[in-house]
């Protein structure tokens, strides 16, 4: 009985290999602005993307940390809005050092004491 050809066990180790150089890539290439109004979250290597978020259209403010972040001193974090076409944004590996989220809400206050808008919750 005859074991895998050399090619095949290079490819097996090649293309995990390629894809973690893109995943890092991508995430090196995920760049954030927050300003007194609004978060810009531009995404992509080949396609750029950028996503405006207004501020005072955030409801809520996750973050998360599995274990293999841990590791590193990251986080995600995932913003609830109002927003009928994000209504779900996620910012992935975001070093906790950062402590974007605190910067977030405090931003997403200040917007909102600034426009005078209010969330009201009707069932």
């Amino acid at each position: 009985m005859q074991g895998f050809p050399a090619g095949t066990i290079t490819a097996l180790s090649v293309v995990p290999m390629l894809l973690a150089v893109w995943k890092w890539l991508q995430t090196r290439a995920q760049k954030f602005s927050l300003t007194s109004e609004r978060m810009l979250i531009t995404n992509g290597i080949i396609n750029v993307v950028t996503d405006s978020l207004e501020l005072y259209r955030v409801k809520d403010i996750r973050m998360s940390e599995p274990l293999w972040l841990r590791l590193f001193g990251l986080e995600n974090i995932e913003l609830t809005t109002t927003e009928i076409s994000a209504p779900f944004v996620r910012i992935d590996h975001i070093p906790k050092s950062l402590k974007l989220a605190d910067k977030i809400r405090a931003q997403v206050e200040t917007c909102r004491v600034t426009k005078g808008t209010r969330e009201i919750e009707m069932q």
